[in-house]
């Protein structure tokens, strides 16, 4: 029964895709495919004693890639890393590998055993029988190997310096030896394998001159996987419609494969074609505001590291950065280091898989810049902060995310994240999983799981595989404006027009004061919403919700409601996921309305101490520019 689901399921995928793909792709996933048969021919013929080449990457004493600026590490964080834990989404989660010949294809989660089968014949999307593929993947991108190699080469400690390195001899061998070519999991994605790629190369590069006796067998190993990987992901790159964060990593592993093993005879290929790929896709990917095209704010800081990654390292061989790539990287910069100098805080936005390009431990994006800016807008949020007073807010009134199958995106159609000091008072859910159980991926992307309104109980776009979304919403702004203290903005989105049904939202916001915010529904049909604030703080009692530095007054005012409406207010549980894999309760309120017209009705924030009727003066100001409009 399992197999046959797991059949039906495949089916199903492949239609859904098919539905959104052009002639040139469906013929490009048909040579994909005879190429994956000619893989499964060269596994199942596979000489693993074949002579591996000597490189002058490997054989140099001296540093051949960039240097880089990293975070410290802990004391308690370094004790795991030599002692074999391997850090899992950060620091926060350190995993006990098993030491078994099966380590690498253990589960975090439950310990299951991932299959060693052909690559392309492994089962591991949604109803698969041992865990969240995702998980497995963390530990085997080999990043806690940089890490363990700045430890290796620090001033300190020789004892550590000395395990540091054991361990990280003993994770490569021990990797390569339970993951031979095409087989298991850890090459069903070709990004994992650049991803490997990056930590393998930049981690060599700092201990090679602190491994002795062990140079030779770490080299062979080391320049083993990276041209396999190289070979590997070059057959099968995420192009046409898969285009998103993940070709660019696999075109940053191309171009330091192509440029650090030059004696490869495909080198120059490597280095050429990833160049080429990743030139035209981070000016697109990036685009002219500045934000990730996915919309997705976590896969912008991924995207930026892609590209630092790849200017510095062209700029070591003296070759000229393009660009494409250098204003794609200087606008992405910029736009990351407003939002969090105007917020106090990196938001949240859209899916995150708690990756990293690089480490957790790569300290090259953010930096305090000079801005005399208190808001920024790009294509998919409006970010509203003074660093002077203590509330900030994110607004999603963008795009749902990258056509064709806007993939990364949330149904969150002007959503709002309100920040007290930079923590999270009225929070966007997070994302928590992508293969594990449906239900939670279902839950964390919808509309339901966000701050704003849901009708009828259902997403402002259609959820249909788990990076395919249909019927996108559209957003469209009305008006956007700062009177006195205070700013202005009113949007409204598509995504119920199949209902009949139009949602405006107003918002007014004081950062010293508080956030007024007003819903409309344009409507002549029956319907049921449901206004949902995530509060990620304990609530007292109805009306006081504390943050971290004060308290916060919360109140819904319901007005322009008929007679045969109900307005029900209510405190109920809900989901926050800080990271992937991770989740806990927290309360959300919701008021529910059935209606049979159109209906508006606000809520209201204000930090105690502030007068109550704070906000009068700019919505008068804002009806009067509705008149006007």
């Amino acid at each position: 029964m399992h197999l046959k689901n797991n059949f039906f399921q495949k089916i199903h995928w492949i239609f859904k895709r098919l539905s959104v793909i052009s002639i040139n792709e469906l013929l490009f996933r048909l040579k994909e495919r005879i190429d994956i048969l000619l893989m499964y021919f060269q596994f199942k013929c596979i000489n693993n004693n074949s002579k591996t080449r000597e490189y002058s990457f490997i054989q140099s004493s001296k540093k051949v890639l960039p240097s880089y600026k990293w975070l410290t590490i802990s004391n308690s964080n370094k004790l795991k890393l030599i002692e074999g834990k391997i850090p899992m989404f950060g620091s926060e989660w350190f995993w006990s590998r098993p030491d078994s010949s099966k380590s690498w294809r253990t589960a975090p989660e439950n310990n299951n055993i991932w299959p060693d089968y052909f690559f392309d014949r492994v089962e591991f999307r949604q109803g698969n029988s041992i865990g969240d593929i995702r998980i497995a993947w963390e530990s085997s991108r080999l990043q806690h190997l940089i890490a363990l190699a700045l430890i290796a080469t620090s001033d300190k400690n020789g004892k550590e310096k000395n395990q540091a390195t054991r361990t990280y001899c003993d994770d490569i061998l021990s990797w390569k030896d339970q993951n031979p070519k095409f087989c298991g999991i850890h090459y069903v994605s070709s990004m994992e394998c650049a991803l490997r790629i990056i930590a393998l190369s930049i981690s060599f590069d700092i201990i090679r001159n602190h491994l002795d006796s062990n140079k030779k067998n770490i080299g062979k190993a080391v320049s083993a996987i990276i041209t396999e990987h190289a070979s590997f992901i070059i057959r099968r790159m995420s192009l046409h419609s898969s285009a998103g964060n993940h070709v660019l990593a696999e075109s940053t592993g191309l171009i330091i494969a192509g440029l650090i093993f030059s004696e490869h005879p495909s080198s120059k290929n490597w280095f050429s074609f990833g160049l080429k790929v990743f030139e035209s896709e981070i000016d697109r990917q990036i685009n002219k505001s500045g934000f990730g095209i996915e919309g997705a704010s976590k896969y912008l800081i991924q995207i930026i590291e892609y590209s630092i990654l790849c200017s510095s390292i062209l700029k070591k061989f003296n070759i000229d950065v393009p660009l494409k790539i250098s204003s794609a990287l200087s606008r992405g910069l910029q736009q990351v280091n407003m939002l969090y100098n105007i917020l106090n805080v990196y938001p949240e936005v859209g899916d995150s898989d708690s990756g990293f390009a690089v480490s957790f431990l790569f300290n090259e994006v953010f930096s305090k810049i000079y801005t005399s800016s208190t808001f920024i807008q790009n294509s998919h949020l409006l970010a509203i902060g003074d660093p002077k007073h203590p509330l900030s807010l994110v607004f999603c009134n963008g795009s749902l995310g990258m056509p064709p199958t806007y993939g990364h995106g949330h149904a969150h159609a002007l959503s709002i994240q309100l920040y007290n000091n930079g923590f999270p008072i009225l929070s966007d859910p997070g994302t928590y999983s992508y293969t594990g159980e449906p239900k939670w991926r279902e839950y964390f992307r919808s509309t339901k799981a966000h701050n704003t309104l849901n009708i009828n109980g259902k997403d402002q776009s259609q959820q249909e595989l788990l990076f395919m979304w249909s019927k996108p919403y559209n957003c469209s702004n009305i008006l956007f404006k700062k009177y006195k203290n205070f700013y202005i903005c009113i949007s409204q989105h598509d995504g119920y027009s199949d209902l009949g049904i139009s949602h405006k939202r107003m918002f007014i916001f004081n950062p010293s004061q508080g956030l007024y915010v007003k819903d409309w529904l344009i409507t002549a049909t029956k319907y049921t919403a449901e206004l949902c604030w995530n509060i990620n703080k304990p609530i007292i009692n109805k009306n006081i919700i504390i943050s971290k530095s004060s308290s916060l007054n919360f109140e819904i005012i319901n007005s322009s409601l008929n007679s045969s409406e109900s307005s029900n207010f209510q405190i109920k549980d809900g989901w926050h996921s800080p990271r992937y894999n991770k989740k806990y309760r927290i309360k959300r309120i919701t008021s529910l309305i059935d209606s049979e017209s159109e209906a508006s009705y606000a809520s209201l924030f204000t930090l105690s101490g502030v007068d109550i009727r704070w906000y009068d003066k700019a919505l008068k100001f804002a009806l009067r520019q509705i008149k006007s409009n």
